[in-house]
Protein backbone atom coordinates (compact mmCIF):
# COMPACT_ATOMS: atom_id res chain seq x y z
CA UNK A 1 0.00 0.00 0.00
CA UNK A 2 2.54 2.49 0.65
CA UNK A 3 4.37 1.56 -1.99
CA UNK A 4 1.28 2.56 -4.39
CA UNK A 5 0.59 5.40 -2.33
CA UNK A 6 3.96 6.66 -3.59
CA UNK A 7 4.16 5.64 -7.14
CA UNK A 8 1.06 7.57 -7.30
CA UNK A 9 1.82 10.79 -4.86
CA UNK A 10 5.54 11.24 -6.10
CA UNK A 11 4.61 12.47 -9.54
CA UNK A 12 2.12 14.62 -7.97
CA UNK A 13 4.48 16.05 -6.08
CA UNK A 14 6.81 16.42 -9.03
CA UNK A 15 4.56 18.06 -10.76
CA UNK A 16 3.98 21.11 -8.12
CA UNK A 17 7.85 21.50 -7.91
CA UNK A 18 7.98 21.43 -11.56
CA UNK A 19 5.65 24.09 -11.88
CA UNK A 20 5.74 26.11 -8.64
CA UNK A 21 9.68 26.59 -9.62
CA UNK A 22 8.48 27.21 -12.99
CA UNK A 23 6.18 30.10 -11.84
CA UNK A 24 9.42 31.58 -10.25
CA UNK A 25 11.92 31.75 -13.35
CA UNK A 26 8.19 32.95 -15.54
CA UNK A 27 8.48 35.84 -13.00
CA UNK A 28 12.21 36.63 -12.70
CA UNK A 29 12.43 36.56 -16.76
CA UNK A 30 9.86 38.95 -17.13
CA UNK A 31 10.96 41.30 -14.23
CA UNK A 32 13.59 42.58 -16.42
CA UNK A 33 11.44 43.71 -18.80
CA UNK A 34 10.57 47.29 -16.65
CA UNK A 35 8.53 48.04 -13.95
CA UNK A 36 5.87 49.50 -15.74
CA UNK A 37 5.74 46.11 -18.05
CA UNK A 38 6.11 43.80 -15.01
CA UNK A 39 3.19 45.96 -12.94
CA UNK A 40 0.74 45.08 -15.64
CA UNK A 41 1.85 41.13 -16.01
CA UNK A 42 1.39 40.61 -11.84
CA UNK A 43 -1.55 42.46 -11.73
CA UNK A 44 -3.00 40.81 -14.97
CA UNK A 45 -2.00 37.23 -13.99
CA UNK A 46 -3.53 37.77 -10.54
CA UNK A 47 -6.97 39.13 -11.72
CA UNK A 48 -6.73 36.45 -14.62
CA UNK A 49 -6.96 33.63 -11.60
CA UNK A 50 -10.09 34.80 -10.40
CA UNK A 51 -11.61 33.62 -13.70
CA UNK A 52 -9.90 30.23 -13.41
CA UNK A 53 -11.86 29.12 -10.02
CA UNK A 54 -14.53 27.05 -12.00
CA UNK A 55 -12.14 24.88 -13.92
CA UNK A 56 -10.09 24.40 -10.74
CA UNK A 57 -13.17 23.07 -8.92
CA UNK A 58 -14.47 21.01 -11.70
CA UNK A 59 -11.25 19.49 -12.14
CA UNK A 60 -11.26 18.46 -8.23
CA UNK A 61 -14.81 17.26 -8.94
CA UNK A 62 -13.89 15.34 -11.80
CA UNK A 63 -10.60 13.59 -10.25
CA UNK A 64 -13.11 12.25 -6.97
CA UNK A 65 -15.79 11.40 -9.46
CA UNK A 66 -13.20 10.02 -11.32
CA UNK A 67 -11.36 7.75 -8.96
CA UNK A 68 -15.13 7.06 -7.40
CA UNK A 69 -16.29 5.35 -10.57
CA UNK A 70 -12.87 3.57 -11.36
CA UNK A 71 -12.92 1.81 -7.54
CA UNK A 72 -16.61 0.79 -8.37
CA UNK A 73 -15.36 -0.94 -11.15
CA UNK A 74 -18.15 0.72 -13.51
CA UNK A 75 -15.90 1.40 -16.41
CA UNK A 76 -19.57 2.96 -18.32
CA UNK A 77 -20.12 5.21 -15.53
CA UNK A 78 -16.26 6.12 -15.44
CA UNK A 79 -16.82 6.96 -19.16
CA UNK A 80 -19.71 8.84 -18.84
CA UNK A 81 -18.23 11.31 -16.34
CA UNK A 82 -15.35 11.80 -18.12
CA UNK A 83 -17.33 13.16 -20.63
CA UNK A 84 -19.88 14.86 -18.92
CA UNK A 85 -16.67 17.00 -17.05
CA UNK A 86 -14.45 17.68 -19.69
CA UNK A 87 -18.08 19.12 -21.56
CA UNK A 88 -18.90 21.29 -18.78
CA UNK A 89 -15.36 22.13 -17.77
CA UNK A 90 -14.79 23.96 -21.25
CA UNK A 91 -18.43 25.26 -21.42
CA UNK A 92 -17.61 26.87 -18.16
CA UNK A 93 -14.18 28.13 -19.47
CA UNK A 94 -15.67 29.56 -22.41
CA UNK A 95 -17.98 31.90 -20.59
CA UNK A 96 -15.25 32.83 -18.15
CA UNK A 97 -13.41 33.81 -21.35
CA UNK A 98 -16.33 36.18 -22.64
CA UNK A 99 -16.79 37.47 -19.51
CA UNK A 100 -12.73 38.45 -18.79
CA UNK A 101 -12.51 39.55 -22.24
CA UNK A 102 -15.50 42.05 -21.60
CA UNK A 103 -14.11 43.23 -18.32
CA UNK A 104 -10.51 42.90 -18.44
CA UNK A 105 -10.19 47.10 -18.50
CA UNK A 106 -12.73 47.76 -15.65
CA UNK A 107 -10.93 44.57 -13.28
CA UNK A 108 -6.98 46.00 -13.83
CA UNK A 109 -8.56 49.76 -13.19
CA UNK A 110 -9.95 47.93 -9.96
CA UNK A 111 -5.92 46.80 -9.41
CA UNK A 112 -3.70 49.87 -10.43
CA UNK A 113 -4.34 53.40 -11.02
CA UNK A 114 -1.83 53.57 -13.41
CA UNK A 115 -3.43 54.14 -17.57
CA UNK A 116 -0.38 52.56 -18.68
CA UNK A 117 -0.65 49.86 -16.77
CA UNK A 118 -4.35 49.54 -17.52
CA UNK A 119 -3.65 49.51 -21.33
CA UNK A 120 -1.28 47.22 -21.48
CA UNK A 121 -2.97 44.40 -18.68
CA UNK A 122 -6.11 44.75 -20.16
CA UNK A 123 -4.13 44.27 -23.81
CA UNK A 124 -2.82 40.56 -22.22
CA UNK A 125 -6.21 39.55 -20.67
CA UNK A 126 -8.06 40.05 -23.67
CA UNK A 127 -5.42 37.68 -25.52
CA UNK A 128 -5.31 35.37 -23.00
CA UNK A 129 -9.16 35.10 -22.55
CA UNK A 130 -9.40 33.79 -26.27
CA UNK A 131 -7.34 30.58 -24.85
CA UNK A 132 -9.63 30.03 -21.31
CA UNK A 133 -11.39 26.80 -23.17
CA UNK A 134 -7.53 25.58 -23.74
CA UNK A 135 -7.38 25.65 -19.78
CA UNK A 136 -10.35 24.12 -18.51
CA UNK A 137 -9.63 21.54 -21.04
CA UNK A 138 -5.85 21.12 -20.01
CA UNK A 139 -7.14 21.23 -15.73
CA UNK A 140 -10.21 18.81 -16.23
CA UNK A 141 -7.97 16.19 -17.69
CA UNK A 142 -5.39 16.18 -15.56
CA UNK A 143 -8.05 16.07 -13.26
CA UNK A 144 -9.07 12.70 -14.89
CA UNK A 145 -5.94 11.32 -14.86
CA UNK A 146 -5.41 11.57 -11.36
CA UNK A 147 -8.48 10.30 -10.51
CA UNK A 148 -7.33 7.03 -12.63
CA UNK A 149 -4.05 7.10 -11.02
CA UNK A 150 -2.09 7.94 -13.91
CA UNK A 151 -0.30 10.67 -12.78
CA UNK A 152 3.16 10.08 -13.84
CA UNK A 153 1.76 11.14 -17.15
CA UNK A 154 0.61 14.16 -16.07
CA UNK A 155 3.94 14.68 -14.56
CA UNK A 156 5.45 14.64 -18.07
CA UNK A 157 3.07 16.65 -19.29
CA UNK A 158 3.81 19.44 -16.76
CA UNK A 159 7.23 19.26 -17.19
CA UNK A 160 7.23 19.75 -21.33
CA UNK A 161 4.81 22.49 -21.37
CA UNK A 162 6.31 24.42 -18.40
CA UNK A 163 9.88 24.10 -19.19
CA UNK A 164 10.15 22.74 -23.27
CA UNK A 165 7.67 25.36 -23.87
CA UNK A 166 6.54 28.09 -21.29
CA UNK A 167 9.99 28.83 -19.35
CA UNK A 168 12.21 28.05 -23.06
CA UNK A 169 10.89 30.71 -25.49
CA UNK A 170 10.50 33.01 -23.27
CA UNK A 171 13.74 33.15 -22.72
CA UNK A 172 14.14 33.49 -26.39
CA UNK A 173 11.81 36.52 -26.63
CA UNK A 174 13.11 38.65 -23.58
CA UNK A 175 16.34 37.59 -23.45
CA UNK A 176 18.05 36.71 -27.25
CA UNK A 177 14.88 38.95 -29.08
CA UNK A 178 14.33 41.12 -27.10
CA UNK A 179 10.27 41.15 -27.75
CA UNK A 180 7.40 42.70 -25.72
CA UNK A 181 5.00 41.53 -23.25
CA UNK A 182 2.65 40.10 -25.98
CA UNK A 183 5.40 37.55 -27.04
CA UNK A 184 5.75 36.67 -23.16
CA UNK A 185 1.65 36.13 -23.08
CA UNK A 186 1.78 34.23 -26.28
CA UNK A 187 4.55 31.60 -24.76
CA UNK A 188 2.56 31.72 -21.84
CA UNK A 189 -0.98 30.58 -23.86
CA UNK A 190 1.36 28.21 -25.93
CA UNK A 191 1.83 26.31 -22.73
CA UNK A 192 -1.47 25.92 -22.01
CA UNK A 193 -2.37 24.87 -25.19
CA UNK A 194 0.60 22.22 -25.17
CA UNK A 195 -0.69 20.54 -22.19
CA UNK A 196 -4.28 20.39 -23.46
CA UNK A 197 -2.70 18.70 -26.55
CA UNK A 198 -0.33 16.68 -25.24
CA UNK A 199 -3.27 15.50 -22.33
CA UNK A 200 -6.04 14.91 -24.87
CA UNK A 201 -3.80 12.93 -27.21
CA UNK A 202 -4.40 9.22 -25.36
CA UNK A 203 -8.30 9.93 -25.86
CA UNK A 204 -8.30 10.26 -29.21
CA UNK A 205 -6.88 6.73 -29.70
CA UNK A 206 -9.81 4.08 -28.84
CA UNK A 207 -7.08 1.60 -27.92
CA UNK A 208 -5.13 3.98 -25.55
CA UNK A 209 -8.56 5.18 -24.22
CA UNK A 210 -9.35 1.57 -23.48
CA UNK A 211 -6.39 1.20 -21.71
CA UNK A 212 -6.71 4.27 -19.67
CA UNK A 213 -10.52 3.75 -18.69
CA UNK A 214 -10.44 -0.12 -18.05
CA UNK A 215 -7.59 -1.22 -17.15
Amino acid sequence: MLRQCAAIGTPVLGTSMVSCFGYVVFASLISGMGTTVFAAHSIAVTAETIFYVPGYGLRSAASTLISNARGEGNVQKLKTVAKVSIALTVAMMCMSGILLYLGARPLMGIFSPSQAVVNLGAQMLRLVALSEPFFGLMVVLEGVFYGLGRTRYAFVVESIGMWGVRIFFTFLVVRVWGMDLRAVWYCMIADNVCKAVLLAMPFLSRARRRILLEK
